[in-house]
């Protein structure tokens, strides 16, 4: 065992978010008084880099990703409650990337630097998949078929995304295109079983969880 934190489960909390980078492992989850917390587990010492707000039943985000310059971006939901969602910087320091968002769990930073998000949204309102690093969601902006819920968000390459929907078990690719992100002209999905997270691989492979498993495929 790596580490163990006591977390609060209730709802959609818990442990909500991972990243790594050499042996260094920052974690993001809501310890039993329910509100947020961002900190540095591995190695050493645990040390707090950010405590948010209570935590809520839904929309709490949580999701952690890791930019090529060694930026730490994470997300918090606006929780059904107040107008809070966003994404910013936990390190080099504090910085806010962008604002007006829903639910920004299904993020990620491409290679070069660009931050896609696929914004949940409650309901049947349209879930947004549009950069994510421009101060706040604006065109261009495609609208994911209704019933996605995305869970996941990868960047295979600048211009291709794979995103993966716990509602919908679609793992779609998209392309980056002049106007705005544009799905790849394929028959199926890669996959149809995706429900809670997509990374991409060191050799352009994809691993996906189903939920009690995790399988691979290849774009």
């Amino acid at each position: 065992m790596l580490a163990r934190l006591r977390v609060r489960s209730d709802g959609q909390r818990g442990l909500l978010g991972l990243a790594a980078s050499g042996d260094r492992v920052w974690a993001e989850w809501t310890p039993p008084d329910g509100r947020l917390v961002i900190a540095r587990i591995l190695p050493g010492p645990r040390r707090i880099l950010w405590r948010g707000p209570p935590s809520a039943t839904l929309a709490n985000s949580g999701h952690l990703a890791l930019g090529p310059g060694g930026e730490l971006v994470a997300g918090i939901g606006d929780r059904q409650t107040r107008k809070l969602g966003s994404l910013f910087t936990v390190l080099p320091r504090r910085r806010t990337l962008s604002t007006g968002w829903n639910n920004p769990f299904a993020f990620s930073v491409g290679p070069d630097g660009a931050l896609w998000v696929a914004d949940n949204a409650p309901g049947d309102t349209g879930e947004r998949l549009t950069r994510g690093d421009r101060g706040r969601p604006r065109p261009p902006i495609t609208i994911l078929r209704t019933g996605t819920a995305p869970s996941g968000l990868a960047v295979l390459d600048p211009r291709t995304l794979a995103v993966c929907g716990f509602r919908s078990g679609r793992l779609d690719l998209w392309r980056v295109g002049e106007g705005a992100p544009r799905r790849l002209t394929a028959a199926r999905p890669l996959a149809t079983d995706c429900r809670l997270g997509v990374a991409r691989l060191g050799d352009g492979a994809l691993v996906y969880s189903t939920g009690d498993a995790l399988r691979v495929v290849r774009p």
